[in-house]
């Protein structure tokens, strides 16, 4: 029996809104009601190929306070231990290399078929003036093109420089950009 890959292309979309207006709050309760399990345990299906497959429906990790890549990785697979109690975490640290721990990250991602990636407190000195900052973007490009969604949320100053490329905007806004605004005073229309 020849396996099918599991390969699809996915897309992004971006959340950004100033602090404090309930951009984690909204995404836990969208979430909450979306995939009320986190963390589906599928037996064994000789014909997908697995003994056992432990999915995670979507997965929420900060962006590293430290703005590097090592520091992403590190809390990818932080969160996923934190959910599953694995220890991808020490795997990680043995990887000789960025290289070599991009290729591990992906690849535990893809395992656990992640639905989506969640990358939250996004802020400009962490993406959009981060000297990694355009790493960053290609290595979610290159998840969204091993099927994994990503959202990115955070400050809308963190995005600044995702609306430059027309290839990098189209994958980014897949699912839509959102911008959360203020009310401007509960006298607005739209309030009640």
């Amino acid at each position: 029996v020849q396996l099918q890959s599991m390969r699809r292309r996915a897309g992004g979309s971006i959340v950004s809104a100033i602090t404090g207006q309930g951009k984690s709050t909204l995404l836990d309760r969208v979430l909450s009601v979306g995939a009320p399990q986190q963390v589906g345990v599928h037996g064994k299906r000789n014909e997908c190929g697995w003994s056992v497959l432990t999915q995670v429906a979507y997965l929420t990790v900060n962006a590293p306070s430290n703005a590097t890549r090592r520091g992403l990785f590190a809390a990818i697979t932080g969160a996923l231990d934190a959910l599953l109690c694995t220890d991808y975490a020490a795997d990680l640290r043995r990887q000789r290399n960025l290289d070599e721990a991009m290729v591990f990250v992906a690849k535990v991602l893809s395992f656990h078929r992640v639905g989506l990636l969640v990358i939250d407190e996004n802020q400009s000195c962490t993406l959009a003036e981060n000297v990694w900052g355009d790493e960053f973007i290609q290595y979610f490009l290159g998840l969204m093109n091993l099927g994994i969604p990503v959202l990115l949320m955070g400050n809308p100053l963190a995005f600044a420089k995702l609306d430059e490329g027309a290839q990098l905007l189209r994958r980014f806004v897949t699912h839509g950009w959102h911008d959360l605004l203020p009310a401007k005073k509960g006298s607005d229309s739209w309030w009640s």
